[in-house]
Parts: C-alpha cells; structure tokens; sequence
C-alpha cells in the first residue's frame, strides 16, 4: 500500500511536471507568434512610411511587452506556490502514514524495542524516498528556470534590435521629409506664380473684350482717356513693384536659408532675419549679393556638419576666415557655471577666468570691441594671443567677400587690429565671442584693415554660430538654464555691429588708421533709410488701394449709363435727336 501511495505521488509530480512543460511549450509557441506578429508590423510600418503608424505600433508593443512580463511574473509564482503545496502535502500524508504504522505496530507487535525499530526504519526508508524525490523535483524546477532565463534574454535582445532598426528607419524617414519639403518650397513658388499668371491674362481679355464693345459707341473719347489712366496707374504699379522687388527677393532668399538651416523660430527672429537680408540687398552691389548669397549657402553647409561644441568651433574659424580673410580668429564659448570663456585650438582645451583680456572684456560686458590689440590696456597675452596664428593673411585672396581690393599687409607686420563681437542666443543672452585679427596696413595705402561690410559679414556669421549653439545646448553652457527658439531684438544687432567709422580704439595711441576714410554706408543711417523707404512704400500703396476703389466706382457709373444708352437706343428706334442730346 506504500509502494502504492508513492507511486500515484510520483505519477501525480509527473503529470505535473508534463502540464509545466507544455505550458512552457506554449508559452514559446506565443513568443513566436508574437515575434512573428511584431515582424509583420514593423514590414508595414516600413512599407507606409508614416511616423503615426510607428508611434501607434511603438505604444502597441510597449502595451505586449508589459502585459508579457505580468504574465510571466504570474506564471512564476503559481509555479513556486505549487511546489510549495507540494511539499506540504507530502509532509502531510507521511505524518498521516507515520501514525498510522505506530498503531500497527503497537497491536502488531506490542513491544516498545520493535516499535520503536520499526518505525524509525520506516521513517528513514520515507524519509530517504521523500528527499530523493524533492531533490529530483528541485533539479527540474532548476532546469526550468534556467530555460525561462535563456527565453528572457533571448526576448531582450530581440527587443533591442527591433528598437534600433526601428530609430534607423525613423531617421531614414526624417531626412526623406526634409528632403520633400525643401524641394516643394520651390515648387509652391513656381505654381503661385503659373497662377497668377494665368488669372492676368484671362482680365486681360475680358479688359479688351469690354473695351472692344465701348469703343464703338460714341463715348470713344471718354473710353479713350479712362484706358490712357488705366495705362498710368500700371506704369504706377510697375514703379511700385520694382521698389518692391528687393523686399520680395529677400523675402525668398529668407525662406530658402530657413529650409536649409530647419531652424523653428518665432516671428520676431524672422523679421530681424528679413531686415538683415534686406540691409544687405540695398546696401551692397549686385556682385556682392551674389557673393554673399554663397557665403550664407556655404555657411548652411558648413554647419550641418558640426554635431559636437568641437566641431562648431572648427567650422566657425574656418568660414571667418574664407568671408573675412583674417590672419586668424577664433570662437570663445562662456562657461558661466565657472565663471571662464574656453576655446578648442590646435587639439587642446583652452580656459581662461572671464575678468582677464579683451575677450573677456567682451564676454562680461557684452559690448562689441574694435581696437589696437597690443596698444590696448585691456590685452593679456595669456588670453589674448589665443586669436593670433604663425601666419598672416592669405595672399591668394586678392579680393574681399563684397569684391573690392584687399589691403596688402605690412612687411613689418605692425600691431595686429582686433574686431570682436558677443554671440548672443535668442533670448538676446550673451553666451559666445567671436573675434577677427588682422595685421595693420602699410601706412601709404590709406586702406583700414576692417570696415562695416567686414561688421555686417562677422553679425551674420554670429547668427548662424548663436542658432547652432542653442541646438548644441549652447543655452545651458552659457548658464541660462533653457535653450530652444526665442527672439533677437534689432538694438541687440545694432550693438553687436561696431561702427568702424572712427577706425580701432585702445588705451594707448592711435595708429595711421584713424587718418582712413570711412566705408560707403553707415548702419545706423542705412536702417533708417530702410524705415523711411518701408513708410513711404506703405503710403503709397495705401493711396493706391485708395485711388483704385475711386475707379471701380466711376467704372461702374459709366457701365450703368453706357447700359441706359444703350436702352433708350433700343426703345426709341428713331428718337436719334434725344440720343444726340445726350
């Protein structure tokens, strides 16, 4: 009856053991289908291209896999409870059984001495079968384990490579619309134009048609003279569109450069962009807004590249010195955390206390700076020879970005001149220094080593280093604790922009430069032409809106009575006396 008893407990752990086994069985069976099914999404996600439908399957499969690990925490504690029960139950039965044979033997046998030897050879005989049975058990439970680990880290590896080549297609698919929209700007542009086009030609025809049918009543000369004011206020429009051309042109321009650069600003950043370009149209010649159309499209180019603060700072010396033709240059970024500006040159690390040098200077005060760099009394060698190079500037450039001659540079060298300006983020917060160093000039040349076009490039040149340290993070280096889009106000450019009129300052005395003439334009009376030129253009049109509702008016009155004539000529028949009297 014993043997009996433990071989339906051994048949009851085997059936158990055979249920575990299938359980698992189907368990993996699920992980394959799963695996199969997330194959199939991730095929049709593919294929569709669509970024909402991989954020609708991402969510999905966060969803699977959260409700896989609640069931494979469930599927473990059930698992640990039965063997549990397991062991009590046992237990259980072989106290049952131990009191059972102590009563048989007592009737049986009736003495203590064989009582007590055979229960106790029974209880090692149980005991001995009980724990070869629990250990048997306990190695299978292992193995089990062991197999749900392996499935668990297979399922996790799985996991991380469904998640990689899913950030890879998302990749692929940004730049694929990127792409998109940057060739259909110009396309937008062409079919609006095709449009308008096609609706001036039609008004066309349908002027000459009524114009046609007017001519050959005898109101010819009242025709004659509205077609003769139609003619003037065109030739109006035509002078009016011309002045408007520029600012159209820039317009285009500025929406071509924020495709390139893909910078989301706000409306003020916009319009400071507008300004500058127009600034640029109407202050420059034609080869010179050709050149510095290059330039900006070699800047979109140039910076796309740097993904790191090292590589921005590479890439920033390198386009000031192909726009300005410095002898050298450099960008200096503010660590406010430390209170030091801190440069990469020469592939080290360079840091110095914010309160020393002329960079410094710049970098506390936020104040642009056009001196003597060795007759200043602000300049410290330690900080300051930081712009200067082993070389002068490059004698293959024979010709300035906006095209007029280089000035040659001394044989004796001469003290070095230095043009330095903040970068400042959208919020107008100071955050980097930019500065140019260029040697003095020989004295017979009466040429300055930089002026205002040389200002004007360096300020353009510091938006684009102030936008792509603000992508960078250049916002919580410079300590201000946010970055992102914000605005920049046009006296934050006013004093970013020197003016080179009165040519370098510094503590000490002046050089020959001061005796140089000043450049063709000055900003401040270049932006307050601009402003005069924008009202007068906004009075203009207003008057024009005005005048050309006057002639919708008199074109409908004189409709009406060319109708009216028209009727009584119809009605009367013969009346031609009264038709002449009109």
């Amino acid at each position: 009856a014993e043997m009996n008893e433990h071989r339906a407990v051994a048949e009851q752990l085997r059936k158990e053991q055979q249920e575990t086994m299938k359980k698992l069985n189907a368990i993996k069976e699920a992980e394959a289908e799963r695996k199969r099914e997330l194959g199939m999404k991730m095929i049709q996600t593919m294929m569709h291209g669509c970024l909402s439908t991989t954020l609708q399957g991402w969510k999905e499969y966060v969803k699977t896999e959260k409700y896989n690990r609640t069931v494979m925490k469930r599927f473990a504690k059930k698992l640990s409870m039965r063997c549990v029960n397991s062991a009590m139950q046992s237990w259980i039965g072989f106290a049952k059984e131990r009191k059972w044979l102590r009563g048989l033997l007592n009737r049986l046998l009736g003495g203590r001495e064989m009582l007590m030897k055979g229960a106790g050879f029974k209880a090692w005989a149980m005991n001995t079968a009980s724990h070869a049975l629990r250990d048997r058990h306990a190695s299978e439970i292992d193995m089990m384990r062991e197999q749900l680990e392996e499935a668990k880290r297979a399922h996790e590896s799985h996991i991380m490579t469904a998640q990689e080549e899913k950030a890879a297609m998302n990749e692929k698919l940004l730049k694929k619309t990127i792409y998109t929209l940057q060739n259909a700007s110009l396309g937008r542009c062409f079919q609006t134009w095709n449009q308008y086009v096609i609706r001036r030609g039609h008004m066309k025809k349908l002027v000459k048609k009524v114009f046609a049918r007017v001519l050959q009543r005898d109101l010819a000369a009242g025709w004659n003279q509205w077609k003769y004011y139609l003619k003037m206020k065109s030739e109006n429009e035509g002078r009016i569109r011309l002045r408007m051309m520029k600012k159209s042109k820039a317009m285009t321009m500025l929406a071509d450069r924020a495709n390139l650069m893909q910078l989301k600003v706000g409306a003020k950043k916009r319009a400071f962009v507008k300004w500058m370009l127009a600034t640029y149209t109407v202050s420059l010649s034609g080869r010179a807004v050709k050149r510095l159309d290059n330039f900006m499209l070699m800047f979109a180019h140039a910076f796309s590249s740097a993904h790191d603060l090292v590589s921005l700072i590479s890439v920033a010396c390198e386009c000031l010195q192909s726009m300005i033709n410095g002898s050298s240059g450099t960008l200096m970024l503010l660590d406010k955390a430390t209170n030091e500006i801190w440069t990469h040159k020469n592939g080290a690390e360079r840091r110095t206390p914010m309160h020393q040098g002329i960079l410094g200077h710049v970098g506390k005060t936020s104040q642009s700076v056009y001196t003597d760099m060795f007759s200043d009394e602000r300049y410290n060698p330690s900080v300051d020879d930081i712009t200067l190079s082993r070389g002068e500037s490059k004698p293959s450039a024979s010709k300035t970005w906006w095209g007029s001659s280089m000035p040659k540079i001394s044989s004796a060298g001469g003290s070095p001149v230095l043009l330095c300006i903040p970068v400042r983020d959208f919020e107008g917060v100071t955050i980097a220094v930019l500065c140019a160093v260029r040697s003095q000039v020989e004295e017979g040349m009466n040429v300055k080593p930089f002026n205002p076009n040389d200002a004007l490039a360096l300020a353009v040149l510091s938006c684009y280093v102030g936008g792509h340290l603000e992508k960078l993070g250049g916002g919580i280096a410079a300590g201000t604790g946010r970055g992102g889009a914000g605005n920049v106000s046009m006296e934050d450019v006013r004093r970013a922009i020197p003016d080179l009129g009165s040519g370098p300052s510094g503590g000490g005395p002046q050089t020959p430069v001061e005796k140089m003439p000043t450049e063709r334009t000055n900003l401040n009376s270049l932006v307050k032409k601009m402003e005069l030129k924008a009202n007068h253009m906004e009075k203009q049109a207003s008057n024009l809106q005005f005048s050309t509702k006057n002639l919708e008016k008199r074109l409908r009155a004189m409709s009406s009575y060319a109708n009216e004539l028209e009727g009584k000529m119809e009605v009367g028949g013969g009346g031609g006396g009264a038709y002449g009297s009109s």
